[in-house]
């Protein structure tokens, strides 16, 4: 986008899978820019101890409420921020590829991504081991037992097919970040979006 239409206001949105490097991504483009950001997962890892606490739900009933509330949340944080009327990142796995086309559909100065990965979660693990992939809670799920880490990679893995088919029928940019390049290649493309902006 040039200048004349991606005015400094903009609002810059990475969504998708755990793992995928949205954080990671987030970090360097406000870097890059100058530019402030927010993780919805500090949101969400307030959020999750009250949750835990409703006894009257199982655990898979209090999972799927928590995320119910999370994507309705996201959804808030991502109005009230295009509101504020200032440059900034907002980037997290509860954003709705949805609410983006939204406000695109409205004319509104956004510029996002959405990531995600393949193969299994076997190999995605033993990237994260290696240390050749992008996400910041990587060292940590590493020390975990390797077939529970592995279920949670293939449920990502997942979700990030889900993710690509919905982007490309909504015309947003979803990137397979499964090798080093699909990284790189998100971070250029965000910085040609707003090139010059800042």
């Amino acid at each position: 986008m040039t200048r004349e239409c991606f005015p400094s206001n903009a609002l810059i949105v990475i969504g998708g899978a755990s793992g995928a490097g949205k954080s990671n991504l987030a970090r360097r483009v406000a870097k890059e820019f100058d530019v402030p950001q927010y993780e919805l997962d500090r949101m969400f890892n307030r959020m999750k101890k009250p949750f835990e606490k409703m006894e009257t739900l199982n655990a898979d009933q209090r999972k799927t409420h928590r995320n119910d509330v999370m994507t309705e949340l996201a959804g808030e944080v991502l109005h009230c921020f295009a509101n504020l009327n200032t440059m900034m990142i907002l980037e997290g796995g509860w954003i709705s590829p949805l609410e983006v086309k939204g406000f695109t559909d409205q004319g509104r100065s956004l510029v996002s991504v959405f990531l995600g990965y393949c193969g299994s979660g076997k190999k995605r693990l033993e990237g994260f081991q290696k240390g050749n992939l992008h996400w910041s809670a990587g060292k940590a799920l590493s020390e975990h037992e390797r077939t529970r880490v592995e279920r949670f990679f293939d449920k990502q893995i997942t979700k990030s097919m889900a993710l690509g088919e919905t982007c490309r029928e909504l015309g947003l940019k979803f990137v397979d970040t499964t090798e080093e390049s699909g990284f790189e290649g998100a971070f250029q493309y965000l910085k040609s979006e707003i090139k010059d902006v800042s």
